[in-house]
This record gives structure tokens, C-alpha cells and sequence, in this order.
């Protein structure tokens, strides 16, 4: 009788072990389904904020645009885009969201830009120029298909020797991070570098949106010519392409337009002279 009530005990025990384990495997199961729905949750009211978050600034700018009059060809709708939506952050339900914009045509296409245009931004940025080379062919070879190596570039087996954390991808860059891993790029020229670069849009600077630095890496841009760019983005007024530039980069060209603008009004108070003699006589 003591046995059959000791084996009754121990498979009361056991029961209760095999019950326990059950409970607990079924409670983290609900836990984990409990979970996955939140993240579900959470993914839906986050990807619904980022469509409200596009869906606002897109109207902002088609508002802006259509504020701009067709009188006023010469100024550009799309200069500062900064300033078209606030700063700060507006709620979506239980999410927010907080919109920036950027032309992309105001950096450098890092997978559309040729060798000599990313070394002349670097040296733009107060990077050595012998540094700015090796970079320079270096991100080429980083994206060009093929497995030549430049003379002072490096493909995938420099990278190997060296002990490189990643190889090149032989494609094109798909984020400017990646730009990190380039051989010769330290970390403060990838901080000075990163703002003025982007794997956006077609590749063609914007000369009313880039600054300086993007100015200078295009062909035949100087320090003068560059200078007369921006001023007229100060003044809002748009430049058609780089043909332009011929008679912004004369120092003489801001006095001969204003001596220009001058002479018609002249000729305009002149002309109201006239008739108000032929009226008198």
C-alpha cells in the first residue's frame, strides 16, 4: 500500500512538472504572438506616418510652386527647399514624423561622377591632393566592374592583403556610407566629404541649389566663376547651364548691366519728356 502511494505521489509530481512546462511553453508562445503584433502595429502606424510625411511635403511644394508667378521666369520655385517644411516633428497618430528636404543636384553623384570630378571636390573640401587622387581612383575601381586597378587605385585583393572588414562590391555605391569603405578614406575625410555627396537623382548638379564645393568639382568651374554662382543663388535667380556662366564670371558684368539698366530708364524719362512738351506747346 505505501508503495502504490508513494508511485502515486511521484506521478502527481511529474504531472505537475509535465503541466507547468505546457503552461510556460504556451505562455511564451501567446508572448511572442503578443509581440510580433505590436511590431506589426508599430510597422503599420510608422509606414503610415512616412506616406502622411510625403504626402505633406509634396503638397507644400506643389503650394510653393504654384505661388510662383510665370511673370518672374528668371527665379527659381525649387532654391532653399530647406525652408518649405517646419523643423519640427508633427504626430500621426501614436507616431510622428519629421520630413528634410535636399535637391539631390545639390551633391555629387558618387555613382554617375567621373574620377577627375570627385578629386576636385576633395581638394574643394582642404583635402591633400595627393590623398584626393588615391581616393578619387580608388572609388572608381571601388565601382567599376572590371578587376583592373588604377595606378593608385585598389581592387579586391588590395583589400585583402590589408585586412579589410569589406571587399569591394565592384557595383555601384549603394549608400554614401559605403563611400567609408573606400581604401584612403579615414574617417574625418568621410566626415568632411559625406554632406556634399548622394546616390540620388540623375547624376546633373543643380548650379541654383549646390554649393561651392559641388561648384568646383565641375569641368572648368574656378574660385571666381563659382563665386558668381552663388550670388545669383542669393538673389534667387535660376542659370540655365554652365554656358551661362561666361558673363557672370566678368567682374565687369554686374556694372554693364546695372550702366545697361540705367540708360533705359533714361530713355524712358527722356521719351515722357517729350511728350509732355508736345502737350505744353
Amino acid at each position: 500500500m505505501r508503495d502504490r502511494q508513494g508511485f502515486a505521489l511521484i506521478a502527481a509530481l511529474w504531472l505537475m512538472v509535465a503541466l507547468s512546462v505546457v503552461a510556460l511553453a504556451l505562455g511564451l508562445r501567446a508572448r511572442d504572438r503578443r509581440v510580433s503584433a505590436g511590431n506589426v502595429q508599430e510597422d503599420a502606424e510608422a509606414g503610415a506616418a512616412a506616406e502622411a510625411g510625403v504626402a505633406h511635403a509634396r503638397a507644400l511644394l506643389e503650394r510653393r510652386l504654384s505661388g510662383f508667378s510665370a511673370l518672374a521666369p528668371g527665379i527659381d520655385p525649387w532654391q532653399d527647399l530647406s525652408s518649405v517644411v517646419a523643423p519640427d516633428s508633427q504626430a500621426v497618430g501614436d507616431a510622428w514624423f519629421r520630413v528634410r528636404l535636399r535637391d539631390a543636384g545639390a551633391a555629387l553623384n558618387l555613382n554617375r561622377c567621373s574620377e577627375d570630378e570627385l578629386r576636385r571636390l576633395l581638394s574643394a573640401l582642404r583635402i591633400d591632393a595627393g590623398n584626393a587622387d588615391r581616393i578619387a581612383q580608388a572609388a572608381m575601381d571601388w565601382r567599376d566592374p572590371d578587376p583592373l586597378r588604377r595606378a593608385r587605385g585598389a581592387e579586391r585583393d588590395d583589400y585583402v592583403r590589408a585586412g579589410a572588414a569589406e571587399l569591394p562590391s565592384d557595383a555601384p555605391f549603394g549608400s554614401v556610407e559605403e563611400f567609408r569603405r573606400v581604401r584612403g578614406v579615414s574617417e574625418q575625410v568621410f566626415r568632411r566629404a559625406s554632406p556634399y555627396l548622394t546616390i540620388l537623382g540623375s547624376g546633373q548638379v543643380n548650379l541654383a541649389a549646390a554649393p561651392r564645393e559641388v561648384l568646383l568639382s565641375l569641368p572648368g568651374m574656378t574660385e571666381e566663376s563659382a563665386a558668381a554662382v552663388l550670388r545669383r543663388q542669393r538673389r534667387g535667380m535660376a542659370l540655365a547651364s554652365l554656358a551661362d556662366l561666361g558673363s557672370l564670371s566678368n567682374p565687369l558684368t554686374p556694372l554693364t548691366d546695372a550702366v545697361g539698366e540705367l540708360g533705359t530708364v533714361g530713355e524712358g524719362v527722356g521719351a515722357a519728356l517729350g511728350r509732355l512738351g508736345a502737350l505744353l506747346k
